[in-house]
């Protein structure tokens, strides 16, 4: 029998610790972690009334204007060092308004920054998932609790994350080009409503005139017919053209005053701004280029994004076929049992033999044809216009000198001959009124041939798009 002897040291008890206290431990340290990586919340509630305040004081001040333009980093060539409101506002000033204001253009430019956003978080690991497993054990005792404990993270084996980041590239890109194409776009409207607000104050300016020379008919008229020298039917004819054309003025001022407010609205400025509009119906004549089908693959912004859109296509598909290898799950892993603490590893592996990503694969097939389908149509459309605004172009050119050049000076020579007859006592006072009013419509019709005429030539350079095709300037710097 083994007994101590007086050069024996009595052993300290062993300290064994707890398997709840150290999944405790082990549960409070994941979650700190976790908290202390976490972002936090921060409310930006709506403030309308502040907008609208905003939005109001707005006006065409041209540092504020080139800030704003700067601010929003347009990919249109533009120049602004001669932008000066206040000797009347341009058709060209007009577009860089738009440009800077435009709230269409607005929401266009932050879905770059929503594209930016996601591409740069793009490429980062899973966050890795902590695991605690704790069965007690039926003895009971100090220990009878059995622990598990285990920090997986997550290892791609394929190349998934290449795959998202050349298609978060692709979609950023796109982003890019969707918004130069809104810009583009608003381009157009502006200079379409800006010549069809310049032709309707054209034809208030022609109604105007042929007003007053009614005007001075209806005054000699009434004479006549008070003399007895012209029936009283007869005069009345006047009259009735009279406020025929009063009618038709105040109609054209009406729809004048609402284009203008459209206008406004397009240029992103309240409608009570201050403002002077110069009217114009000129735009500059383009030569349609040798190679349409390559002019509009290299300028034409709409077929540049639906070209960025079939590279997402492609980049999604890559991207979902690079996940039917599954990722691997691998990590430590701490085992308690009756109070012997292990060390090991953990690890698992999906197996793509039921889903494999099928249906994502197959859709993103058939989303990659749909974006070939939507370039190849949009080409195929777009020369169709193109061909179609350059006739209608020469049409109305041609159309618009026959009215000025040869019947518009006959039917001032009928005027005046029908006037002058009329004035000796030998003139048919219904010649006089049929002159008059066929001069008026053909001034009318020359006006409205001058408009479909640069309507066609402005959709014609907005087919063929920018130039130089300018690439936007963010766009390298952005590609992850």
């Amino acid at each position: 029998m083994y007994k101590r002897t007086p050069t024996d040291t009595p052993r300290a008890p062993s300290k064994k610790t707890s398997p709840i206290r150290t999944g405790a431990t082990l549960l409070c340290l994941g979650l700190g972690l976790s908290l202390a990586s976490c972002q936090s919340y921060e409310p930006k509630p709506l403030d309308t009334a502040a907008h609208l305040e905003a939005w109001r004081a707005r006006d065409l001040d041209p540092s504020t204007l080139q800030a704003s333009l700067e601010a929003a980093h347009s990919a249109l060539p533009l120049t602004t060092g001669a932008f000066d409101s206040s000797d009347g506002l341009t058709l060209e000033e007009g577009r860089l308004a738009a440009l800077a204001y435009n709230p269409s253009l607005r929401i266009a430019r932050l879905e770059i920054e929503r594209a930016r956003a996601s591409a740069a978080h793009l490429g980062l690991l899973e966050d890795p998932e902590f695991s605690l497993e704790a069965i007690r054990n039926p003895d009971g005792g100090p220990d009878s609790w059995n622990l598990l404990s285990a920090l997986s993270l997550s290892i791609p084996l394929s190349g998934r994350i290449d795959a998202a980041q050349a298609q978060a590239a692709a979609e950023l890109r796109a982003a890019h080009l969707k918004a130069l194409t809104a810009e583009w776009d608003v381009w157009h409207e502006v200079g379409q409503e800006w010549f069809q607000w310049s032709a309707i104050l054209a034809r208030r300016e022609q109604t105007a005139r042929s007003l007053e020379t009614i005007d001075q008919l209806v005054q000699r008229t009434t004479l006549l017919a008070a003399a007895g020298e012209l029936l009283p039917t007869e005069a009345r004819l006047f009259a009735i053209e009279r406020a025929s054309l009063q009618g038709q003025l105040s109609a054209l001022s009406v729809s004048a005053g609402e284009s203008e407010l459209r206008l406004i609205a397009l240029m992103g400025l309240p409608p009570s701004v201050e403002r002077q509009l110069i009217p114009t119906l000129d735009e500059p004549t383009l030569e349609p280029p040798k190679d349409l089908a390559s002019a509009l693959s290299a300028q034409n912004p709409r077929l540049a994004h639906l070209t960025a859109g079939y590279e997402v296509a492609e980049e999604t598909l890559r991207h979902e076929v690079s996940k039917q290898v599954p990722d691997l799950t691998l990590g430590p892993a701490l085992e308690s049992t009756d109070g012997n603490s292990q060390a090991g590893l953990i690890g698992g592996i999906p197996l793509p033999i039921l889903n494999a990503n099928e249906r994502a694969i197959a859709e993103a097939r058939v989303s990659r044809e749909l974006a070939r389908a939507a370039l190849e149509i949009e080409h195929e459309s777009l020369q169709g216009q193109a061909a179609a605004a350059t006739a209608r172009a020469d049409a109305m050119s041609a159309r618009r000198r026959t009215l000025k050049e040869d019947l518009t000076p006959l039917l001032e020579k009928q005027v005046a001959d029908a006037a002058r007859l009329l004035q000796l006592g030998e003139g048919d006072i219904l010649v006089l009124l049929e002159s008059v009013t066929r001069s008026h419509q053909t001034r009318l019709e020359t006006i409205d041939a001058r408009e479909s005429e640069a309507l066609a030539r402005l959709l014609l350079a907005h087919i063929l798009g920018p130039k130089p095709p300018q690439t936007p300037p963010t766009q390298m710097e952005d590609t992850p």
